[in-house]
């Protein structure tokens, strides 16, 4: 169980870096969603095979159209946000992106029926209204405002993207997480192509991390290792994200906040972390 937890650790940590990434890759939103598709397709494709994931009853399972829906909402997610990150700020962008938890239980509650309850409805409204401390731009000038709601807009609407994906692959239990994953890059890849600048100069130092690293190998590390990680570990490890986002931001790019964002981001952060976390069970007094 330790292991799993240092690795998963680890994982969130990885995943906190992909902004910087991204950043420096200097590719558009499009085109740098579309490479990290092709790289991670031919990584995550020969580790299936290498590890014989693969098989014709994958394909017969009925659960094809799930991961195809979730492959797109995935691949929209990841455009949006590597936009968020341009328009907004990492951190800007990854805190919006936060409010997630929300649209995931509210999802639950329309798509699976799932309960709602008060506590989750406080944790909702303290999220927004740090999401309006993040959007005042009182001390910006007008084109940057602008870009701020565009970019915090952007984030929001990943948020909901991945929200979506998830909900969807709880629809998945027969096919294999690894095998999942390449057919959605693989569905990434065709259908970015078309769409994506190919011939621009590309950063391969840069590109091929995101790929194969900060795709391939972060999500066969967490699948491998979510397994085994306590319940109530999950959703804090899973702040180590966010948390090295802002980091980074801060250290890298030199990012200054107001007063009032600072605020409105450590609310969404804290919102979302008592929002997900798993209900305790009610203790069921014993009959006498």
């Amino acid at each position: 169980m330790k292991r799993s937890v240092i690795g998963f650790a680890f994982a969130m940590s990885l995943a906190g870096t992909i902004g910087v990434v991204v950043t420096q890759t200097g590719l558009d939103s499009l085109t740098a969603v579309f490479f990290r598709c092709l790289i991670a397709s031919i990584c995550l494709g020969t580790y299936g095979v290498y590890k014989g994931y693969f098989s014709r009853e994958i394909f017969r399972s009925g659960e094809l159209r799930y991961i195809l829906l979730g492959g797109i909402a995935l691949i929209a997610n990841w455009i949006l946000i590597f936009q968020g990150f341009r328009l907004a700020s990492l951190t800007i962008a990854v805190a919006t992106f936060y409010v997630e938890p929300f649209f995931l239980i509210a999802l639950g509650v329309i798509l699976l029926k799932e309960k709602f309850n008060r506590t989750t409805l406080v944790w909702t409204a303290v999220a927004f209204v740090g999401l309006l401390l993040i959007i005042t731009t009182n001390q910006q000038e007008a084109t940057e405002g602008s870009n701020l709601l565009l970019g915090v807009g952007m984030s929001l609407a990943a948020g909901m993207c991945y929200a979506l994906a998830t909900i969807l692959g709880k629809k998945i239990v027969k096919t294999p997480a690894v095998v999942m994953t390449f057919m959605q890059m693989l569905l990434g890849t065709i259908v970015l192509l078309p769409l994506a600048h190919v011939g621009e100069n590309v950063s391969w130092g840069y590109v091929l991390p995101l790929g194969a690293v900060h795709t391939a190998f972060l999500y066969v590390l967490i699948y491998q290792s979510i397994r085994d990680v306590p319940t109530g570990l999950i959703a804090p490890i899973s702040f180590f994200d966010p948390v090295v986002t802002i980091l980074s931001d801060v250290l890298i790019y030199s990012t200054l906040l107001s007063g009032l964002q600072i605020v409105g981001i450590v609310a969404i952060l804290v919102s979302a972390f008592f929002a997900s976390q798993p209900p305790k069970p009610q203790l069921v007094a014993e009959s006498t």
